[in-house]
């Protein structure tokens, strides 16, 4: 049986006055599970099971280590994208996907037009897209040689960022149209954020910081850092006003990169 008719049955029994708190309780969390099977099965009817999942995943990752809840939930910006944004990569979708619904206490998310690079400019190279294969394949192996909660790092060659090859995946399976990633020319480019477009979108993948060329041990070292400076990041949003939040630059944004990937 689909999904939908069965949350219909659950709501249905949600709306008798006649339900205990507590069996409300338990209906209610079940209700919400069922939800979550119809948004999948309706991504994969569009055939975008693959990216609704992915966005999907990153935003509860949001929700179990990020305070900031304008980013625990997609958002629609003005020119009517679908927007979703961790603090290390955003997504702007022309075709919104079945994610879970943004509730009216979210707050606004943030201007993701002041963030994304522009590379009309002249100063990005175009480099191929890797397969996602090969990403995924990369990623196994590097798991296999240094223990499975090790993170995977992609160099995209000398003088080239370094990146997470996990969140460059999903950058993948977001936008499995894209057949180039864009990159700041010169040495900006191993801190400035990458960039990918596609017929479903745009996306802005920030690099990892950490010497261009060091062997994986270092640049492996230098990633973990990344992510336990997570929480000082979390610290310093916090004590930005939503108005400031709303006008953060390309700047901005590259320098909360350098921060987060300052190898310790």
């Amino acid at each position: 049986m689909k999904a939908e008719p069965i949350l219909a049955r659950v709501n249905a029994v949600l709306a008798l006055d006649s339900v205990d708190p507590n069996t409300r309780y338990e209906l209610e969390k079940l209700a919400a599970d069922i939800a979550a099977e119809v948004r999948r099965e309706a991504a994969a009817s569009r055939g975008v099971g693959n990216a609704a999942a992915t966005i999907q995943r990153m935003l509860n990752g949001l929700k179990k280590n990020d305070g900031r809840r304008s980013l625990h939930y997609a958002w629609i910006d003005a020119k009517g994208r679908q927007c979703a944004c961790d603090g290390f990569r955003a997504y702007r979708l022309n075709e919104p996907l079945p994610l879970e619904p943004r509730p009216d206490d979210a707050g606004d998310g943030i201007d993701l037009d002041k963030v994304v690079p522009n590379i009309a400019a002249g100063t990005f190279d175009a480099l191929p897209m890797p397969r996602y294969a090969d990403i995924k394949a990369h990623i196994s192996l590097e798991r296999a040689a240094n223990g499975r909660k090790a993170v995977a790092l992609w160099d995209f060659g000398p003088g080239r960022p370094v990146v997470d090859a996990s969140y460059l995946a999903d950058l993948v399976a977001v936008l499995p149209d894209a057949a180039e990633i864009y990159v700041q020319r010169g040495p900006a480019g191993l801190i400035s954020p990458l960039y990918a477009k596609s017929e479903r979108g745009d996306a802005v993948l920030l690099p990892v910081r950490c010497a261009n060329g060091a062997d994986r041990t270092a640049q492996a070292e230098a990633i973990q850092h990344a992510h336990d400076a997570a929480e000082m990041l979390r610290a310093y949003a916090a004590k930005i006003e939503r108005d400031a939040m709303h006008s953060m630059s390309l700047d901005d944004f590259a320098a909360l990169a350098q921060v987060a990937y300052q190898p310790a």
